[in-house]
């Protein structure tokens, strides 16, 4: 079943069960995905959506306002529907734990730019499950430390 239809099965869902909120933000994730050319759909480009619908929402959130409360509780329905990922704190386990180049070899990559990309080519290379902005954060953890 792809994402696509996990979302109208959800949103049916909570039309039965008269959730406004969730119905509502389901109804604009899956506008979102209708203007898109059906050969551009697949789960990885919903997951994006998602993904900026949350971002949008958080930098709402940072003013504060009558709509708070919906705004967390729509964060909360659309990150039901991202992949896990790892945490800053389990990339830098995984480079302890000696599935990658050693802390040194980062902090001497010369740059914020270059560390960032040998880190990225081993975490991908392992299919490890991680957003960029965290592998950055890693990186910029690691070479305050030198």
């Amino acid at each position: 079943m792809s994402l696509v239809d996990t979302l109208k099965d959800r949103k049916i869902q909570a039309m039965r069960d008269k959730q406004e909120i969730e119905k509502n933000i389901l109804s604009v994730v899956l506008g979102e995905v209708q203007k898109l050319s059906p050969d551009k759909v697949n789960d990885e480009t919903v997951v994006n959506i998602i993904r900026k619908m949350v971002k949008s929402n958080e930098e709402t959130l940072a003013f504060g306002g009558s709509r708070v409360d919906i705004l967390k509780k729509e964060n909360e329905i659309l990150a039901s529907f991202l992949p896990q990922t790892w945490s800053v704190e389990e990339i830098e386990a995984f480079f302890l734990n000696g599935n990658g180049p050693e802390f040194e070899t980062i902090q001497g990559a010369g740059n914020e730019g270059k560390a960032i990309g040998l880190a990225m080519k081993t975490l991908k290379a392992a299919k490890a499950p991680v957003l960029p902005e965290d592998v950055r954060a890693f990186v910029q953890k690691v070479m305050a430390t030198a």
